[in-house]
């Protein structure tokens, strides 16, 4: 009866990188890998103004904002940029990862809130006015058109009784967005070529 003939050193070391691939440090590569793309596609749904599952944030007043960073036309929660690098992963291990959003006010934009005055009988906000200018451009050979834009015009104070905060909401809690698994999925195959091209 013949015996197996082949490459037995190249099976030995196909069967190590297998091994390697199944190895507890190559599944926590696996896990920071995931949970790296995860907190980059938090930072795209800021960068786009949308949430997770693609719905569209509900835009900024175009009228006010809280700084004098805010402008008009801006995308919803990017005026300091705090919350959109606040996410990090945490507690990496071989069979899953956390994530953190090192603010406190995270949980209100992610699901919304509506705030009441309590102690007082008003909320008091201070923040900038803008307004539309007109200005006529010449537009071809003898006619004019009005052209318009938002400036800054004042810094005012608002009352309120009651502030409706729409949810924006920027982590995906109800499982894995396709953009995202599409993502995570790339970036471990890359992970598992590089040990097999080794």
């Amino acid at each position: 009866m013949p015996g197996v003939t082949g490459d037995i050193g190249g099976l030995a070391q196909l069967i190590a990188k297998f091994k390697q691939i199944s190895s507890g440090r190559t599944r926590k590569v696996i896990v920071s890998t995931i949970a790296e793309e995860y907190t980059n596609f938090m930072s795209r749904c800021f960068d786009d103004g949308r949430g997770p599952y693609g719905e569209v944030w509900k835009p900024l007043d175009p009228k006010f904002r809280v700084s004098a960073k805010g402008q008009p036309g801006q995308k919803p929660l990017l005026n300091t940029g705090a919350l959109r690098t606040a996410a990090l992963a945490t507690r990496n291990g071989t069979h899953g990862f956390s994530v953190a959003v090192s603010r406190m006010y995270a949980s209100i934009h992610q699901f919304g809130a509506t705030i009441r005055a309590k102690r007082a009988r008003w909320m008091v906000f201070g923040g900038y006015q803008y307004a539309k200018v007109y200005k006529a451009v010449k537009s071809g050979k003898d006619k004019v058109k009005l052209k318009s834009r938002l400036t800054r015009t004042k810094f005012d104070t608002y009352f309120a009784k009651v502030v409706k905060i729409p949810a924006r909401p920027f982590a995906p809690l109800k499982g894995m967005p396709p953009e995202l698994d599409a993502a995570a999925m790339e970036a471990v195959e890359e992970v598992i070529e590089e040990i097999f091209l080794r």
